[in-house]
């Protein structure tokens, strides 16, 4: 979680300050921790054991956040497949998502201003 959280840190929260995202290292670096967490979930339906704990939660945050600012990482198989059960399975899920809304509305209007 913290290699994944990270990443989105240093390329996307220089958004709110200038409106542009981080370097296209940074970028790489988000998709290194993708391919990480995708060949961990390889034949496990969650991160950490058998059914779902508090580490699910904690990266199902993190994975929201990248998917509210338009990351695809549709290409991240396993990772697509375990987000799309952790959403469902989530407590709490709907109150994530409204915050998500949030914050996205905020990226949006830094990225209009910095044009």
């Amino acid at each position: 979680m913290g290699t994944l959280y990270e990443s989105f840190a240093k390329y996307y929260y220089p958004i709110f300050r200038t409106g542009k995202p981080g370097s296209d290292e940074d970028l790489k670096r988000i998709e290194t921790a993708f391919g990480f967490l995708d060949t961990f979930l390889e034949g496990q339906e969650y991160v950490a054991g058998d059914q779902l704990t508090v580490a699910d939660i904690a990266i199902l945050s993190t994975v929201s956040t990248f998917e509210v600012s338009e990351f695809d990482f549709s290409k991240y198989s396993n990772v697509s497949r375990w987000y799309d059960n952790a959403k469902k399975v989530t407590p709490g899920w709907d109150e994530n998502w409204e915050g998500l809304m949030a914050m996205k509305a905020l990226f949006e209007a830094r990225k209009l201003a910095a044009k």
